[in-house]
């Protein structure tokens, strides 16, 4: 794989899994070992050297993780696919302009307020781009400026195939101090602690598909 990352022309990827737990058993500091080793080959795609697509086939596992019957999320998932994509860019760009202006971004909802600092950076809108479905716009948050707390009581988070319910994050000066889980607790930790960086945000994204 190693070898194919190096020398590829470019790159699609359908994800097609029938089971979305198969490495839930995979300890984290083993994932953790095995995302470093890849992260020199993946450089070329992750910095757009090459192009590349990441897409979703809408298998029976899939559906399952949706909480819906196959048939129905095949066609959300086309339904979000096919779009008129011109359009939902100059959409999505109106949108991000707010942000791009702005200095501070505040989130506040149910156990939730967290500050954080765009001031130098800018919004980039995904349009057809990398990732189908996309939909959105995303950026890289200053480092040092998030603070507060920030809670997913709604919905579960997964990573790596484990599933965290009702996750809580608190921040100071741009690093997550505090964090608890309903489940998985403890991988949750352990995936804070895999490396410097695990602990600060890279990314604020906003979903508008």
């Amino acid at each position: 794989t190693v070898h194919e990352l190096a020398t590829i022309d470019a790159m699609l990827f359908v994800a097609a899994p029938d089971n979305t737990r198969s490495s839930a058993a995979i300890p984290s500091e083993r994932m953790g070992a095995l995302q470093a080793a890849y992260r020199p080959a993946s450089k070329r795609m992750m910095n757009h050297d090459i192009p590349w697509v990441a897409c979703q086939y809408p298998t029976a596992a899939l559906a399952q993780e949706a909480g819906l019957g196959s048939e129905d999320f095949a066609q959300l998932l086309y339904g979000s696919v096919l779009l008129d994509w011109a359009a939902e860019g100059e959409r999505m760009r109106a949108i991000s302009a707010h942000f791009d202006a702005a200095s501070e971004v505040r989130i506040v909802g149910d156990e939730t307020d967290l500050r954080l600092s765009l001031e130098g950076r800018s919004m980039k809108v995904d349009a057809l781009g990398a990732n189908l479905p996309g939909g959105e716009f995303f950026g890289c948050p200053s480092e040092d400026s998030a603070e507060g707390v920030i809670s997913f009581a709604e919905f579960a988070a997964v990573q790596r195939r484990r599933e965290m319910t009702r996750s809580r994050l608190r921040f100071e000066a741009g690093r997550v101090v505090d964090a608890s889980a309903e489940t998985n607790e403890a991988y949750l930790i352990e995936t804070l602690d895999i490396d410097e960086g695990a602990r600060r945000l890279g990314e604020l994204g906003i979903g508008c598909n």
